[in-house]
């Protein structure tokens, strides 16, 4: 599963990395790179693992963003 994403904290780097371990999944890709301002991330990130660990690792991604984008608001 590839995703790309733009975060707002450095912060969210690291739980990004961290969720895919607590899934039990591969992080085959991770790259961030300053995105506008200092703040931002552009981020892309690929991830292997069973369809479960995929199908969780991405609903609490989606929510650890939502979470960032309340924030941040």
């Amino acid at each position: 599963m590839k995703r790309s994403l733009v975060a707002r904290d450095a912060r969210t780097l690291a739980r990004i990395i961290n969720l895919a371990e607590r899934c039990r999944c591969a992080c085959k890709l991770f790259s961030a790179e300053h995105y506008g301002d200092v703040c931002s991330y552009q981020v892309d990130i690929e991830v292997q693992g069973s369809v479960e660990a995929l199908r969780l690792f991405d609903s609490q991604l989606d929510r650890i963003l939502a979470y960032e984008g309340e924030v941040f608001a």
